[in-house]
C-alpha cells in the first residue's frame, strides 16, 4: 500500500484484502466474546478486536489519501466486490492407486453427506478406550469431514454428537428417546421367558415319564 492519490489494480486488491480481514476479524471477535468460557478465549476475542480496529484504521486512512474522484471509484468497486474462498486442498488419494483410476470430483455438500452416512454406525460406539486408536476417526480427519462437537474430554469422540449410544433407524434417524431400545429389550425379555417356560415344560415332561 502507498499513501498516493490514486490506486492501481494491484493496490486495490490489497485494499480489499485488508478490508475483508478487518470485517472478518471484527465479526469473529464479537462471536468469540459471546461464547468465550476460558481466559484464553477471552484474550483471543480481545486481540481480534484490536486487530480489526487497526486494520480498519488503515483502510480509512488509505481512503483519506485518495483524490475525491478516485475515492468514489474505489468506494463503488469495494461495495460491488465479492470475495470467495477456494481451497486447493485435494481429497486424500492413496499413492498406491493405479494411474488409470482418476480421482472423482464431487461437491463439498455431497462429500459431507457421504461422511454423515459413514458416521451413522458411530452413534452405537461406546467411545472410551476405542476412541484413541480408532481408524475411522483418523480417516475422517484425513479427508476433512467436519467434527460434530468442538469440546471433548478424554475418551470422547469429536465426531459423535454426544456420549449417548443410539440405535440407528431407517434413513439415518436415531432413537434418542430409547423407544426402540426398550422394544428390543422387551422382546428379548419375553423371549427369555418363553425359553424358560419351554425348558420347564420339557423338565416336567421328563419327570412325568
Amino acid at each position: 500500500m502507498k499513501a498516493t492519490k490514486y490506486m492501481s489494480s494491484a493496490h486495490f486488491l490489497e485494499f480489499i484484502k485488508v478490508g475483508i480481514a478487518a470485517g472478518e476479524s471484527k465479526a469473529i471477535a464479537e462471536q468469540t466474546k459471546k461464547t468465550a468460557k476460558t481466559p484464553q478465549e477471552k484474550d483471543w476475542a480481545k486481540r481480534l478486536a484490536i486487530a480489526a480496529t487497526h486494520l480498519g484504521k488503515v483502510t480509512d486512512e488509505r481512503m483519506a489519501c485518495l483524490d475525491p474522484d478516485q475515492a468514489k471509484t474505489v468506494d463503488r468497486r469495494w461495495k460491488n466486490s465479492e470475495v470467495r474462498m477456494y481451497s486447493s486442498d485435494q481429497m486424500r488419494i492413496e499413492d498406491a492407486l493405479p494411474e488409470a483410476r482418476e480421482p472423482v470430483t464431487i461437491s463439498y455438500d455431497d462429500w459431507c453427506r457421504l461422511g454423515e452416512m459413514a458416521l451413522l454406525h458411530c452413534d452405537m460406539c461406546p467411545q472410551g478406550e476405542y476412541v484413541k486408536n480408532c481408524e475411522y476417526r483418523k480417516t475422517y480427519h484425513r479427508v476433512g469431514i467436519p467434527v460434530a462437537r468442538e469440546s471433548v474430554q478424554e475418551g470422547e469422540c469429536e465426531f459423535c454428537m454426544d456420549n449417548h449410544m443410539q440405535i440407528i433407524l431407517p434413513q439415518g434417524q436415531t432413537d434418542r428417546d430409547n423407544r426402540v431400545r426398550e422394544m428390543v429389550q422387551k422382546y428379548y425379555k419375553n423371549a427369555e421367558l418363553a425359553d424358560e417356560v419351554t425348558r420347564n415344560a420339557e423338565n416336567d415332561k421328563r419327570e412325568f415319564l
